[in-house]
């Protein structure tokens, strides 16, 4: 019994006699699988706990112009859990898409801010490329504000009717088949 020792290799036991041949392998007990998954869903339930202070972090990197995979890499979750966030917590929902409304204004900024920039000719096709950039950045930002499609709401109670005047004067058709009787 003194010459003999115990060691891990690949994940298992091995028992040594005293010329360090192998005697005997054991594998190691194992829980479960089943039991095993609930406990690992526990833990990465509460180790990517949404707080307030997680909340606060994130919006205001999405007013800093990142975006949400990288914030999610910045905060050290996985972008899979970022997204549970954002579908499960309507409040953590509703302040990402007011501070996405922000960073669009920002891009607005910008923009204008590439208009005045440009001075000589030569510069014109890399500013022109960098707000079509900007313009659609804040499209996707806030639709309803900078995007190029209207939306019209109507009153159910006094629905709108459309005229449409061609300009074009006719004078009225006779009824044929009565003139013949």
């Amino acid at each position: 019994m003194s010459g003999r020792a115990v060691k891990r290799c690949n994940g298992r036991l091995v028992i040594l006699d005293e010329n360090g041949k192998t005697i005997a392998t054991q594998k190691p007990k194992r829980v479960p699988t089943k039991v095993r998954r609930r406990s690992v869903i526990k833990v990465r339930d509460s180790k990517f706990a949404l707080t307030e202070s997680i909340r606060s972090k994130a919006v205001n990197m999405v007013i800093e112009d990142m975006y949400r995979k990288d914030i999610a890499k910045a905060l050290g979750v996985p972008y899979s859990r970022f997204t549970y966030w954002f579908a499960k917590h309507p409040d953590f929902r509703k302040d990402m898409e007011e501070a996405e409304k922000v960073r669009a204004a920002h891009f607005r900024d910008k923009y204008a801010q590439q208009v005045e920039a440009v001075k000589k000719k030569s510069e014109v096709p890399v500013a022109k490329l960098k707000m079509q950039g900007y313009e659609k950045l804040a499209e996707w930002d806030d639709p309803a504000k900078y995007g190029s499609k209207h939306t019209v709401e109507g009153n159910p109670d006094k629905p709108l009717t459309l005229i449409i005047d061609t300009g074009i004067r006719r004078k009225q058709i006779k009824d044929v088949e009565s003139e013949k009787e």
